[in-house]
């Protein structure tokens, strides 16, 4: 393991500002824009992927997206703007699944609760930039890497991971919290071979083998499958619609994607099985009543999906 350098780090802070400034001002397939006539819920699927049912109306908020569902299924956080907030900036929000009140956490996207509950990692691009980690239920905020942005744990909450820069490309970065280093996951030569120039998002598979990550390379949005392990090649899943695309995995090795066919469409819910060294392949699964589905979460504990629905 090595420590990163300041100098590193004072390399690719334009580089990430830009990149995260992007993902923020760009919420149409992420969160959904409501009027008088729309609700947003949180709704769980069951078991089988086949039913669907109510957990929780946001019925404050107008815009929302990035839901987050704490491993055990009791809490829930997401990124938010409430009603009649004229600065349109992303807050976070977070609280009891089915509480009418959350906590405003500050600004911030792509909320991720930790294995120790009361710690959640954020995205911020304002007042102060990169991945922060919030403590105490919101008492207390340390930041981990002012160039970093998306991050996600590991399942014994001691390894934090997360998207930077290094030497010029877009990659993934260790962070051990006992031993304060910092390991790239990947090679740059490994990045360059495969073409990737921005990643989108970053999640930790369901069983903690590996990394589901999102990226873009040549105007196309493949989700590679990584290894924790430096030095590994990814493997790739599945070619996406957009670098909106959300997306998550179940410990049934099933990966549950929200898309559309256009953008007239209702975003939609789609499921396919992992398997080792194949492109995953897509069904969709079909739920009564026409509506936006989006921003799919996995609790593994509960073993249960959540997602985002905005209904007309």
């Amino acid at each position: 393991m090595v420590r990163m350098t300041s100098m590193i780090r004072r390399k690719v802070r334009t580089y990430v500002l830009l990149t995260a400034a992007i993902v923020l001002s760009a919420p149409a397939a992420t969160g959904q824009e409501s009027d008088d006539a729309t609700r947003v819920e949180i709704r769980k699927l069951d078991s089988s992927l086949t039913t669907d049912s109510l957990v929780a109306e946001l019925s404050e908020f107008s815009v929302v997206r990035d839901l987050n569902v704490s491993p055990n299924g009791e809490r829930v956080a997401f990124a938010a703007v409430r009603q009649g907030d004229t600065s349109q900036q992303f807050r976070i929000f977070e609280g009891k699944i089915d509480a009418r009140e959350f906590t405003d956490y500050g600004p911030g996207i792509r909320p991720v609760s930790g294995p120790v509950s009361g710690r959640i990692l954020v995205t911020r691009t304002t007042p102060e930039p990169g991945v922060w980690l919030i403590d105490g239920r919101g008492k207390q905020t340390t930041l981990i890497d002012r160039a970093g942005s998306l991050g996600c744990w590991s399942f014994n909450g001691v390894v934090i991971l997360y998207s930077r820069s290094i030497q010029g490309f877009p990659n993934l970065v260790r962070y051990n919290l006992i031993e304060e280093t910092f390991t790239p996951v990947l090679s740059p030569d490994v990045v360059e071979s495969l073409g990737i120039t921005r990643i989108h998002a970053v999640q930790c598979s369901p069983d903690g083998a590996a990394l589901l990550v999102l990226t873009e390379t040549d105007s196309r949005f493949p989700i590679f499958l990584v290894s924790w392990q430096a030095g590994g090649k990814p493997t790739k899943l599945l070619e996406c619609e957009s670098a909106k695309t959300t997306y998550t995995g179940t410990l049934d090795r099933q990966l549950i994607v929200s898309s559309s066919s256009s953008d007239s469409k209702p975003l939609r819910l789609f499921k396919g099985k992992l398997e080792r060294e194949q492109e995953v392949r897509l069904s969709a699964i079909d739920l009564p009543t026409e509506r936006h589905r989006y921003s799919p979460c996995y609790a593994r504990e509960a073993n249960s999906v959540y997602y985002l629905s905005l209904i007309h």
